[in-house]
């Protein structure tokens, strides 16, 4: 049912952001690449797997004047050590999220902008202990805010600087081997810079 409504609003949010320009002639368009350090605010995550983690990912946009949308994945591959025992543990998790964002010119070559939109993430867990859950995935949805600026470092080339919060949330029910699964809280602060080709 979540992911229905999830769903639901990004269509709603493509169409709305579609209707804005009738001249498409005049959408500019960005393409980046992007390196994020994230900062997970769930103490347990940050027990498990570290207090902070690199993480990579693409962003793919299209402005209409000041609006626009922008559609982005990332990836974070993180080992640690579960509580307890210290077995070793892996997590992979892969956030994509599509933004309504508001650029605004503040000098010559540099714009800030703010950012907010729906996010699903897929994450999985590999843990070597035989007695837990050797594999554990789940899809889980969110949200997230973003705030930076965009500097122009050369032809359609800009640089871009910025912070998020992220709301990331899975939900695991039942149990095995007489365990109980956990809900995973991956929500956290995010510092990214990115390198894009606009046109």
């Amino acid at each position: 049912m979540r992911e229905k409504i999830m769903f639901r609003l990004v269509f709603v949010l493509c169409c709305l952001l579609t209707s804005l320009s009738a001249d498409y002639t005049q959408i500019d368009w960005l393409l980046q690449g992007r390196v994020s350090y994230f900062f997970p605010s769930e103490d347990l995550f940050r027990e498990i797997y570290g207090r902070g983690m690199p993480m990579y990912g693409a962003v793919a946009g299209a402005f209409w004047n000041d609006w626009g949308v922008t559609a982005t994945v990332d990836v974070l591959n993180k080992s640690g050590h579960s509580i307890g025992l210290a077995n070793p543990t892996h997590i992979d998790l892969i956030p994509i999220s599509l933004d309504v964002v508001y650029r605004r010119p503040v000098l010559n070559g540099v714009e800030v902008f703010g950012a907010i939109g729906p996010e699903i993430h897929y994450i999985r867990f590999h843990d070597k202990n035989p007695i837990f859950f050797e594999h554990l995935n789940k899809w889980g949805y969110g949200g997230i805010a973003r705030a930076g600026a965009w500097l122009d470092v050369a032809n359609f080339v800009s640089l871009e600087l910025s912070g998020a919060y992220a709301i990331r949330h899975a939900y695991f029910h039942g149990c095995s081997n007489g365990i109980k699964k956990q809900s995973v809280n991956s929500s956290g602060w995010e510092i990214t810079a990115a390198l894009g080709v606009n046109f």
